[in-house]
């Protein structure tokens, strides 16, 4: 870590220009590799749905609102059970 600030301190001591340059090809940079990472993502954003992803995620959703239902119905027995006494 102090190397980079070391690198940092001496760059504090370049001209203007030079460290202008360094900001740009940094901007450029840090925003490719954002650029990179979200054009990946879209293929999966927008790919078209199978017969099977969606009965998998129609399974999964049910699956999870049923574990919820599940729950809440288990949590309501205990404070019905202690209200019974």
């Amino acid at each position: 870590m102090s190397t980079f600030l070391n690198k940092i301190d001496k760059l504090r001591e370049e001209p203007e220009h030079k460290r202008e340059r360094v900001r740009l090809v940094a901007t450029i940079g840090i925003t490719a590799v954002i650029a990179i990472i979200w054009f990946s993502t879209l293929s999966l954003r927008f790919a078209a749905p199978t017969e099977t992803s969606i009965a998998q995620k129609a399974e999964q959703e049910s699956s999870v609102f049923g574990d919820a239902v599940a729950r809440v119905g288990a949590g309501w027995a205990v404070v019905k059970g202690a209200f019974k006494d």
